[in-house]
């Protein structure tokens, strides 16, 4: 989604998905495709808003708040943090270096702990090179 996208999405407005994320958003809206309208800016796009809307952003919100929980045992070294990044980082940096969260998280003052791990992140990634000092 957009950063426009995910500002709407936040505000509990109307949103518009490109219909390539069809089966996806089916699943996750429990419907099926007579219960989204077609339309959108394009034309292409489904409009998710009402019951669907309510129910992506249950799907979502859980899904993010499963993450800060697990993030947050990361930032707080609570958990084994070569572990977690091990197992979990994927799901906010992907092998290629994609961030696929960073519009939905940054749209909101919600999730410090995913937030902090990007940083994490994006700031090894831009000191490749150099050494950490013992």
């Amino acid at each position: 989604m957009t950063p426009d996208t995910c500002k709407k999405f936040w505000a509990g407005e109307k949103i518009e998905i490109a219909s390539k994320h069809e089966e996806i958003l089916l699943c996750l809206c429990d419907c099926d495709e007579k219960s989204l309208t077609k339309g959108g800016s394009k034309g292409e796009e489904y409009i998710v808003d009402g019951e669907n809307l309510i129910t992506l952003k249950t799907y979502l919100i859980n899904y993010l708040n499963l993450l800060e929980v697990i993030f947050t045992a990361w930032n707080t070294n609570v958990g084994d943090r070569q572990m977690i990044e091990a197992e979990f980082g994927r799901n906010v940096v992907t092998d290629n270096g994609e961030y696929p969260l960073d519009n939905i998280i940054n749209q909101t003052t919600f999730f410090p702990s995913i937030k902090a791990y990007v940083s994490h992140k994006k700031n090894e990634n831009t000191e490749k090179g150099k050494k950490k000092l013992s």
